[in-house]
């Protein structure tokens, strides 16, 4: 048998882990998926249940991925092309370095609440705690159309003596 020969009958390598980000980059950036990098690391951190530190698997660029893994790799890629977000695929979200989990129903955290949670710490003072919840509908007046609910934002202030401080903001989706 000749070299070549030898070589055609041996299997494939199996994909390395810088090989599969680069091409899932490559192709989710074609489809203008919004930060395509980051959810092609989270992607490929969930098939390798890598998801404590997804970065990690930056520092293995030339670890073996098995054709399994690969396989339900390119299965959350192409979702991902059709901008499912990547939080669903992945059954996690990260919101201010915390790992929440997450299911389809669930509204993800977003990088603009994170901004208002981080906006809303530097008017609190050093010694209070604060509670921030931001969503739609989080509270319903009695007789409205849930369907309608308006976007809410309720911070609760906590002293260390154990006094309470709250406040409500509202605002008519209409006029987002």
């Amino acid at each position: 048998m000749t070299d070549s020969a030898e070589a055609a009958s041996r299997p494939a390598a199996p994909p390395t882990v810088s090989e599969l980000l680069a091409e899932a980059e490559r192709r989710l950036e074609a489809k203008d998926v919004e930060f395509p990098d980051a959810s092609a690391l989270w992607l490929l951190a969930k098939v390798l249940d890598a998801l404590e530190d997804p970065d990690a698997l930056e520092e293995e660029p030339d670890r073996p991925v098995p054709p399994e893994a690969a396989r339900r790799f390119w299965s959350l890629v192409e979702r991902r092309e059709r901008h499912e977000p990547y939080g669903y695929l992945v059954g996690v979200s990260d919101f201010r370095g915390r790992l929440m989990e997450v299911e389809h129903g669930v509204f993800l955290p977003r990088l603009q609440s994170e901004r208002m949670c981080d906006e809303l710490e530097a008017w609190v003072r050093e010694d209070l705690s604060l509670d921030a919840g931001t969503s739609v509908g989080i509270s319903e007046k009695p007789g409205t159309d849930p369907r309608c609910s308006p976007v809410v934002t309720e911070v609760a202030v906590t002293s260390p003596d154990g006094d309470h401080y709250s406040f409500h903001i509202e605002h008519p989706l209409a006029e987002l």
